[in-house]
């Protein structure tokens, strides 16, 4: 995969502190390393999307360091009482246990096989809970653009990448007391025009920059637009890797993407980045941003503090 010591990180160009705001956690030996290799890429803590079962174990193990994401049940769906009964106190119990935000993985072949989207009013008593406990909302609404040519091309069942954004602008438009945080990139890296509108629209909205090998290679292929968007929009963009220990995972994984995220965001040098990524067609060049200092330190910890409210 590479020849990079990556248990050797590459030295911080401003001494900050960092929070990884969208991992995947579950109650396994791989949590145990993710976590350690976070640290030793200087991450002071992290929110990890995990199940409410795995919480506790894992706060148990890793204390303070964890904040959770929790994923929302929507077995009643059609029942707004019993909807409302299966989730409200459940955060409400996890929210003393670190949980600030809900998941909704709301990608295309989500909303095609479910029949949901993200606006849909039967989802109300699971929004107005969260509105309750000021928990997040952490949201996948899209996927790299080559995925819709590939993936998603049947206009019989997926909609197009910028109308699916549709059920994500009517829950913002829905629940202005709620921050929204769009995963990777808000779904959109290839078009930061969009993402610009979507941000001027809404003030209760942010994009984390998860899904690192996706962020990396778009951004980077047009990286004096995306320095610029980044330091326009410096208080709407919260750091994350979206590591998952769902399928196990080893030293080279968890620290390849603290590695590339640092020298893309901090560096000023290109480098072939060391993540096989299948979306791309030749190996991917990585174009570090060299960002302000003042712009780290809201990406990296500030606007997580907020967003997330964290103490």
């Amino acid at each position: 995969m590479n020849e990079i010591d990556f248990s050797n990180p590459p030295r911080r160009k401003f001494p900050l502190s960092i929070i990884d705001a969208h991992v995947h956690l579950t109650d396994s030996k791989s949590a145990d390393l993710l976590v350690e290799i976070a640290q030793l890429y200087g991450m002071k803590r992290m929110i990890a999307v995990s199940s409410p079962e795995e919480t506790s174990p894992l706060r148990q193990r890793h204390g303070d360091f964890l904040h959770f994401a929790l994923w929302p049940d929507y077995s009643q769906l059609n029942n707004a009482a019993a909807l409302r009964e299966k989730n409200v106190p459940v955060m409400e119990r996890q929210r003393a246990n670190g949980a600030v935000a809900m998941k909704f993985w709301f990608k295309p072949e989500f909303n095609y096989k479910q029949g949901l989207y993200l606006d849909d009013e039967r989802l109300r008593p699971i929004f107005e809970g969260m509105a309750e406990l000021k928990l997040a909302a952490l949201v996948h609404i899209a996927d790299p653009d080559i995925w819709f040519q590939r993936c998603y091309s049947d206009k019989r069942k997926f909609l197009s990448k910028r109308d699916n954004y549709r059920q994500l602008t009517g829950a913002l438009a829905a629940y202005p007391g709620i921050n929204f945080v769009a995963a990777h990139f808000g779904g959109n890296p290839e078009e930061l025009p969009h993402l610009a509108e979507l941000l001027a629209r809404f003030s209760n909205l942010y994009l984390d920059t998860s899904a690192t090998k996706w962020v990396a290679r778009e951004l980077s292929a047009k990286r004096d637009e995306a320095r610029q968007f980044i330091v326009e929009h410096a208080e709407r963009i919260i750091f994350g890797t979206d590591l998952v220990t769902y399928h196990g995972g080893d030293q080279a994984y968890f620290a390849s993407r603290y590695y590339v995220q640092q020298k893309l965001w901090e560096g000023s040098e290109d480098f072939i980045s060391p993540i096989d990524d299948a979306d791309a067609a030749r190996p991917v060049t990585v174009r570090g941003m060299d960002l302000p200092e003042e712009v780290l330190r809201k990406i990296y910890y500030d606007n997580a503090m907020k967003v997330y409210r964290l103490t």
